[in-house]
């Protein structure tokens, strides 16, 4: 980045009045007139500031010459504060690169401040995302290029671990409504690891099923089938990338889990009570309710959901002490009074079946985990 520097045009270490300033490395200028103009007519109306620089340039001594200083500077800390031409996109990835090696999750704001401390001008939020992501780009790859590797490593790791479950779909891309066949665009991938497919038969037989919004470049809906071994720790089962939870994809996710992960009957599903999910788990088209599936709700879902709708925190925790109870005279029991105290909460309640939250009513079928293990403390 090109600076001014002053010096001098004597050997002299004691400058008079006389003796005129050379201004240095003023390369960013691409005409004289430009500077001239700027050094002259700059700060003349700038906020009010008195301060006025005057200089020539000499065509014999090829420099400039300050000839004359006049005024305090009474703007120069908001100039400080404003971005700098030279300090590009380029540059800054440069600066940032580091940063972004040690920690690719570092904060825009991090990077800003840093900038601002070492150079003194402060950078736009823009300009230092778009530097962010060509350092990501450089250090891991860009987007494109990853989303091109995928398919050949998700079919390098189905070669290296035989028995493991990949299922992709996709859609040939349309240029000027013509299709090419030689660019696909991926829809959605299904994969289970056989390790995890074996282990399951000897864990519990139970589920949790949940979704996570994609914040990427690429938007999508990232699925996962989780379930407990049987030291309680997570064992996962079973993972998607799909546009998003709707029916279809549900149904395309639970066909693919029930034909090739979870064959066995009695299934116990831990889920919320999205209507996708709900819709696909009923289907003919998943079919599993015939060999006996039970699906229950996540009891920190409904608690939370119950929350959002009454704003009484005590509540809540009286209704999820109330689903951990194990005796059904107890449950019925507290159910009662509290009915007589809020009507319209216990009714809301009421329109959830008993075995589908309360773990007294549930038969034992989840093994006594009312939440979902991915919200675990």
């Amino acid at each position: 980045m090109a600076s001014w520097n002053f010096r001098a045009s004597s050997s002299s270490q004691n400058i008079d009045e006389q003796e005129p300033l050379i201004l240095d490395n003023v390369d960013d200028f691409s005409t004289y007139d430009e500077m001239d103009n700027l050094l002259r007519d700059k700060h003349e109306y700038h906020n009010g500031c008195q301060w006025r620089l005057r200089a020539s340039y000499s065509k014999v001594r090829k420099y400039w010459e300050i000839k004359n200083i006049e005024g305090q500077h009474t703007c120069f800390s908001n100039i400080l504060s404003q971005d700098h031409t030279n300090l590009d996109i380029t540059h800054i990835v440069a600066i940032v690169s580091n940063f972004v090696h040690t920690n690719p999750s570092i904060p825009i704001k991090s990077l800003i401040a840093y900038i601002k401390a070492r150079f003194g001008y402060s950078v736009s939020y823009r300009k230092a995302w778009i530097a962010k992501q060509k350092a990501l780009a450089m250090e891991f790859g860009d987007w494109e290029e990853s989303y091109n590797h995928l398919p050949r490593w998700l079919h390098a790791v189905k070669e290296a671990n035989p028995g493991t479950i990949l299922q992709c779909t996709g859609s040939p891309v349309e240029i000027d409504g013509q299709t090419d066949n030689n660019c696909y665009i991926m829809e959605r991938v299904f994969l289970s690891f056989s390790p995890c497919i074996q282990g399951f038969k000897y864990s519990k037989p139970i589920l949790q099923v949940n979704g996570t919004f994609l914040t990427g470049k690429y938007h999508g809906t990232l699925l996962t089938a989780m379930s407990l071994d049987g030291n309680r720790n997570l064992f996962p089962v079973a993972f998607a990338i799909v546009e998003g939870e709707t029916k279809e994809a549900m149904i395309w996710f639970f066909q693919l889990l029930r034909e090739h992960v979870c064959p066995q009957p009695n299934i116990c599903i831990i889920i919320d009570r999205g209507t996708g999910i709900l819709s696909a788990l009923r289907s003919e088209e998943v079919g599993w309710e015939e060999e006996g599936l039970n699906f229950v709700y996540c009891i920190r879902h409904l608690a939370s959901n119950f929350n959002n709708k009454f704003k009484n925190h005590d509540l809540k925790k009286q209704f999820i002490n109330l689903a951990y109870e194990v005796k059904q005279p107890t449950v019925t029991a507290k159910l009662t009074a509290l009915r007589h105290h809020y009507t319209q909460q216990v009714a809301w309640i009421d329109k959830i079946p008993l075995n589908k939250w309360s773990q007294a009513f549930d038969g034992g079928r989840r093994y006594g985990h009312n939440h979902g293990f991915l919200n675990e403390d």
